[in-house]
C-alpha cells in the first residue's frame, strides 16, 4: 500500500531542504524513488541522513533541462515528504502534504526553503464525481498489476483527494498533466484531474489490449508463399537481381549483411559528433550503467563507457548512416512503404543483452511490421559482446505472453521463462547460433523476430565495441509509445523518403539542436 500519510492539516510555515525533481512527480500518500547527482542535492542529501525525521520539501522543475534550477523554474505547489534509504544511487520518499513554495535560499552549497503546509480546503467534490473516480480507480486496479492489489478492499474508503493522489502516482501521464494533482486548490479540482489521468490511463490499457489480437502479419516478403512474387518483381524490373538475392536471405535467415556498406567518411562524420557530446552537457539523453541507474542527461564527464539515444535527432550524420542508400531502399522493399525510423541507440560497448526477440520490447501495432540494423562503426574484437543470433529463428511458433500478445510486460511476465521457451524452440527447429564478427561500415539488418542477443565479454571492460541501433517500421502502423506519449507523436520528414519519430525528444527538430524532453526517470 502506499506510504501512510503523516500530514499536518493546517497551514502553517516550515523550514525543510529543497529537492528540485527533473521529471517525476511526487504526491501525498504515495512513494517515490528518485536518484540523484547534482551537487545542491547531494548536500541536502547528506543533511537528511543526519536526522531523527528526515523530511525535506520535493518540487517539479518546469524544464527538465535546467540543470541550476532555481524558485522560479520549478511550479508553485510541491510535496513535504519523508526519505529512507537515503543515498545517491536511490532515495525513497513518502509522501505526506501538499506544500507551497514561499522563499528559496541558495547557500551555494544546499538549497534551504520556507513552505506552507497546506490543508484540504475548498469545494468539495460532488457525490457522482466521486462516485465515477472511485469506479474507474478500480476498473484500473483490475486491468494494471503495477497497482497494488489491495486497494481493491479500500477505494471506497479512501478520502477522494487522497484516492486521486494514490491512484494517479502511478499514471504514466506527463509531467504537464500530472502536476495538475498538486496545483488543484480544492478538492474537486484534484478529483477532476486524478478522474482525467484515470480515464486516459484506462483508455490506453484498453488500447493495449488490442496487441493481444493483433493480426500477425508479417512483411510480405516473409508471408507464405512470397517466393513467386520475389521472383515476379524480379522479372519486372521492380528489383534488381541483387536486391532480389537480398530479399530472398531476408526471407530465408531472417536477416540479411550488408559488408563495407557505410563508407568510412560517413561512420568517422558520425564519431566525431559523439565525441563533442561532451562539450554540450544536458543536450543529449544517454544510459547511466556506471551509477547503476537507468538514464541520465549527458554531461561533460561523457566519455566512452554510456549509451547514447536518438542520436538522429540532433546529428545529420547518424541520419545518414541508418538512411543509407542501400538501407533505405531494402526497407523500403520489405516495408512497400516510406520506413520510420523510431528508436535509435548508439552503443559504445557491448549492452550484453540476453537472447530476445524485439517484438517482445521494441512494440509496433503490428508486432511483426518491425525490422532493425546494426551498423558496425569500428571491427568487432572478439570478447567484447559481439552480437549473436539463431539463423533462421524469425519462424519459430510465436511466444505468448500473459497478456495474450507478443508484448512484454515487466509486472506479469517472466524473462527468463520466455528467454527458455525461444532458445529451445530454436534448438528444435535446428536453428544454428552464429556470432557476427562484424568489420567497420558492416550492417546487419534483421526481421522483427529474429532472436539474438550480445556475447559475455571477456575483454577489458574499457574496450569499445562501438555500434549504431535503429529499430524502423513502415509509416503504416506505428510504434506503440505513440500511445502512450501523445506529445511525443510527431512524425518528420527526412527527404522524400523516410520518417523519423522520437520518445525521448520533442519535434520537429529546432534549427540549432533539441533537448531531451523524456519521461525516463532521471537523476535529479
Amino acid at each position: 500500500m502506499p506510504a501512510e500519510n503523516n500530514a499536518m492539516t493546517t497551514e502553517q510555515a516550515i523550514r525543510v531542504g529543497i529537492l528540485p525533481l527533473r521529471n517525476q512527480v511526487p504526491v501525498p500518500g504515495a512513494g517515490l524513488a528518485v536518484s540523484f547527482d547534482r551537487a545542491r542535492s547531494l548536500e541536502v542529501l547528506k543533511a537528511l541522513a543526519t536526522e531523527d525525521d528526515p523530511q525535506v520539501a520535493l518540487f517539479v522543475q518546469h524544464d527538465q533541462t535546467v540543470d541550476q534550477p532555481g524558485p522560479e523554474d520549478v511550479y508553485p505547489h510541491g510535496v513535504l515528504a519523508r526519505a529512507s534509504e537515503i543515498a545517491a544511487a536511490g532515495t525513497t520518499f513518502a509522501g505526506l502534504s501538499r506544500v507551497r513554495l514561499e522563499s528559496w535560499a541558495d547557500d551555494g552549497a544546499a538549497l534551504m526553503g520556507e513552505v506552507v503546509v497546506l490543508g484540504d480546503d475548498g469545494e468539495a467534490a460532488g457525490t457522482e464525481l466521486v462516485a465515477e473516480l472511485r469506479k474507474t480507480a478500480r476498473q484500473l486496479v483490475e486491468a494494471m498489476p503495477e497497482l497494488p492489489r489491495d486497494l481493491l478492499a479500500v477505494i471506497d474508503m479512501i478520502p477522494p483527494r487522497r484516492l486521486a493522489y494514490e491512484v494517479g502516482a502511478y499514471m504514466s501521464a506527463s509531467v504537464e498533466n500530472k502536476i495538475g494533482l498538486l496545483l488543484a486548490e480544492s478538492e474537486r479540482q484534484c478529483v477532476e484531474t486524478g478522474l482525467s489521468l484515470l480515464k486516459q490511463q484506462l483508455r490506453l490499457e484498453q488500447r493495449l489490449q488490442t496487441l493481444a489480437g493483433a493480426e500477425m502479419k508479417d512483411c510480405w516478403c516473409l508471408q507464405k508463399g512470397a517466393e513467386a512474387e520475389i521472383d515476379r518483381r524480379e522479372k519486372s524490373g521492380e528489383l534488381s537481381a541483387e536486391e532480389a538475392e537480398d530479399v530472398r536471405s531476408f526471407r530465408r535467415r531472417g536477416y540479411v549483411v550488408f559488408e563495407k556498406l557505410v563508407e568510412d567518411e560517413l561512420i568517422d562524420a558520425l564519431l566525431s559528433d559523439l565525441r563533442s557530446i561532451a562539450d554540450r552537457p544536458g543536450e543529449f539523453l544517454t544510459t547511466d550503467h556506471r551509477r547503476g541507474r537507468g538514464f541520465r542527461l549527458s554531461g561533460a564527464d561523457f566519455d566512452a563507457y554510456e549509451s547514447v539515444f536518438d542520436l538522429y535527432v540532433n546529428f545529420e550524420s547518424s541520419r545518414r548512416v541508418c538512411f543509407h542508400p542501400r538501407i533505405l531502399r531494402f526497407l523500403e522493399i520489405i516495408f512497400d512503404a516510406r520506413p520510420l525510423a523510431f528508436q535509435q541507440l548508439l552503443f559504445q560497448r557491448s549492452n550484453l543483452h540476453p537472447l530476445h526477440q524485439d517484438t517482445a520490447y521494441v512494440c509496433v501495432q503490428e508486432p511483426l511490421l518491425l525490422a532493425a540494423t546494426w551498423v558496425a562503426l569500428e571491427d568487432v574484437v572478439p570478447g567484447r559482446g559481439e552480437l549473436t543470433y539463431f539463423e533462421g529463428s524469425h519462424r519459430i511458433p510465436h511466444h505468448i505472453f500473459e497478456s495474450g500478445g507478443k508484448r512484454y510486460h515487466s509486472e506479469r511476465d517472466d524473462e527468463g521463462t520466455a528467454r527458455e521457451h525461444i532458445v529451445r524452440q530454436c534448438e528444435e527447429m535446428a536453428c544454428e547460433q552464429k556470432d557476427f564478427f562484424a568489420k567497420k561500415g558492416d550492417v546487419f539488418l534483421w526481421a522483427a523476430d529474429l532472436v539474438h542477443g550480445s556475447r559475455s565479454r571477456t575483454r577489458p571492460e574499457h574496450e569499445t565495441r562501438l555500434s549504431c541501433v535503429t529499430h524502423y517500421c513502415p509509416e503504416t502502423t506505428e510504434p506503440v509509445w505513440f500511445w502512450s506519449q501523445p506529445k511525443h507523436k510527431t512524425i518528420e520528414r527526412y527527404g522524400d523518403r523516410a520518417l523519423i519519430a522520437s520518445s525521448q525528444y520533442l519535434l520537429p527538430r529546432s534549427p540549432d539542436r533539441d533537448r531531451p524532453h523524456t519521461r525516463a526517470p532521471l537523476p535529479s
